[in-house]
C-alpha cells in the first residue's frame, strides 16, 4: 500500500537515493512573523497510514524541526507522542520543533474556532503551537472571517504564536484583510512544478502573506528529461530538484517522505544546491 501511495505522488518514478552519512545541508527558516521561524521544510502528513508516530520520529531524529498536521489527519495524537518521545531521549526540545496544525470548525463561529485551537492542543499534548491554519474556507464570507477572528484571540491568548489559512483564494484573504485583525502569516496550498496558482501565490507576496506550499511532489514526472538534467548537474535526485524549485521562490513547503529514511535525508538536504535563473524559467514552464 505504502509503495502505492508513494508512486501516486510521483516518489517512485525514480530509484530511492542512497543513504549518505552526512548531517543535511538545510535551508534556512523563513520568518512568518516577528520573531516566528518557520522551517523550510515541514513533515507533512504521511501517505501510509498509521505511520504517524515512526514517520515524526524518524524526521525529528534526522534533523527535521517541522511538523505538520490538523485535526481532520486524525493522527495528532501520534504526532503528540514522537514530539514527548524525542524530547525525553534528549535529542531534541520543544522549543527547537515548530508545529503546524489546521482547524476545521463545522460550526463556523468565533466561539467554535477558538474551541477548536485547544481541542487540537489537547489532542497534540502541548500548552501551544507554533502556527494553526483555517483548513478550508466556510461557505460565506462572514463565516471566515468569524474563523478568523476566533484565530486572533487564540493567538492573544498565547495557545499559538501564529495563525493564517490554507487553500484560501484572492477572494478570500481579501475579506479576511477587510477586517483589520492583522494579516494572515501563512496561506497553505497545493503547489508542485506543473501545478501551480500562480495568482494566488503572487497576491500572497502582495500582501507579505507567505504561501506555503503542501502535496509539493504530487503530479511532477519525476522522469521529465528536463527535471532529471537539472538534477544530474547539481548530483540531486529529480525530487529534490522540484522541492528546491519551490523553496527557492521563498515558498516553504510540506513534504511527505513518510518512514523512510533516504526521502527524509532527501528533503532535508536542500540547502546543497541552489538552481540558476535558467533552470527556474525552465521548471516553471512545464
Amino acid at each position: 500500500m505504502l509503495a502505492t501511495l508513494l508512486l501516486s505522488l510521483g516518489r517512485l518514478a525514480v530509484p530511492a537515493p542512497s543513504i549518505s552519512t552526512a548531517a543535511p545541508v538545510q535551508l534556512p527558516p523563513f520568518e512568518i512573523a516577528p520573531g516566528v521561524l518557520m522551517p523550510a521544510v515541514s513533515l507533512g502528513h504521511p501517505d501510509d497510514e498509521g505511520s504517524e508516530t515512526a514517520s515524526a520520529e524518524l524526521w525529528l531524529k534526522l534533523g527535521g524541526t517541522g511538523i505538520d498536521t490538523a485535526f481532520d489527519y486524525r493522527n495528532q495524537g501520534e504526532v503528540g507522542a514522537a514530539v514527548k518521545s524525542v524530547i525525553a531521549s534528549g535529542i531534541t526540545n520543544r522549543s527547537s520543533i515548530f508545529i503546524t496544525t489546521k482547524i476545521s470548525p463545522s460550526d463556523c463561529t468565533e466561539a467554535a474556532a477558538l474551541k477548536a485551537v485547544k481541542t487540537d492542543l489537547e489532542q497534540i499534548g502541548v500548552a501551544q503551537v507554533d502556527l494553526v491554519l483555517h483548513h478550508f474556507p466556510c461557505k460565506s464570507v462572514a463565516e471566515s472571517n468569524a474563523i478568523w477572528k476566533g484565530l486572533v484571540a487564540a493567538k492573544q491568548q498565547g495557545l499559538t504564536r501564529a495563525i493564517g489559512v490554507s487553500n484560501y483564494k484572492p477572494s478570500d484573504l481579501t475579506a479576511v484583510l477587510s477586517l483589520g485583525m492583522g494579516t494572515p502569516s501563512v496561506n497553505q496550498c497545493s503547489m508542485s512544478i506543473g501545478n501551480h496558482d500562480d495568482t494566488t501565490i503572487a497576491f500572497c507576496k502582495s500582501h507579505k502573506i507567505f504561501y506555503e506550499a503542501y502535496s509539493p511532489l504530487r503530479r511532477v514526472n519525476l522522469g521529465d528529461p528536463k527535471i532529471e538534467a537539472i538534477g544530474a548537474k547539481h548530483n540531486a535526485t529529480t525530487a529534490q530538484v522540484a522541492l528546491r524549485w519551490i523553496t527557492q521562490q521563498g515558498i516553504p513547503v510540506a513534504s511527505s517522505p513518510g518512514v523512510n529514511e533516504a526521502y527524509c535525508i532527501e528533503d532535508l538536504n536542500l540547502g546543497a544546491f541552489t538552481l540558476t535563473a535558467a533552470e527556474m524559467a525552465a521548471l516553471s514552464a512545464i
